[in-house]
């Protein structure tokens, strides 16, 4: 299927690329091993994003202009 949709010159370079990145998505998480990067793609779109919201982060500085 690709090598009908490819420039003929770029079939071999188009091909390693998608060989890498269906190796990405496969290969396990960096930051969650238990978790192949697809779910953790999958996980980003589908998780809800209205039910965690950032905490504020205040310094000392901001404390002492909230004040005035």
């Amino acid at each position: 299927m690709i090598p009908k949709l490819v420039y003929a010159p770029l079939k071999i370079p188009a091909m390693i690329f998608v060989g890498l990145i269906a190796w990405f998505w496969i290969s396990p998480s960096s930051t969650n091993p238990q978790k192949r990067n697809y779910q953790r793609l999958l996980y980003v779109f589908m998780r809800d994003k209205q039910s965690y919201h950032p905490i504020p982060y205040y310094t000392a500085e901001t404390e002492m202009f909230d004040d005035e």
